[in-house]
């Protein structure tokens, strides 16, 4: 689901810089038959960024330290040759994408 939704969005961005009218027609009927709307979504420019991207490391009752970054960011080996495993060490967004979008799932 989220893929397709991901896909979508990537789709109506490359799409809609075209200026193909029939194009806002075909993504007004999506949304009107789906009952969305595109222009209401969160998060647009940081959609890659997923939600344990915005967990805390630190507990602050116990003061335990976790790693939820090391499922992603990894030295990538064949296929997979991306190593972005620098990143673990970093919180580098862009400054708007800073804050948590993800208010349903945890709190900051």
């Amino acid at each position: 689901m989220k893929l397709k939704k991901i896909t979508l969005l990537t789709l109506i961005y490359l799409l809609n810089g075209c200026g193909n009218h029939s194009t806002n027609s075909y993504i007004k009927s999506l949304e009107n038959d789906n009952n969305i709307s595109y222009e209401k979504i969160k998060n647009s420019r940081g959609i890659y960024i997923t939600s344990m991207c915005y967990t805390k490391t630190k507990d602050e009752n116990s003061n335990q330290i976790s790693n939820p970054c090391y499922a992603c960011h990894i030295n990538g080996k064949e296929p997979n040759y991306i190593n972005d495993s620098s990143l673990q060490l970093e919180y580098n967004f862009p400054k708007e994408i800073m804050k948590n979008p993800f208010a349903n799932l945890f709190k900051d």
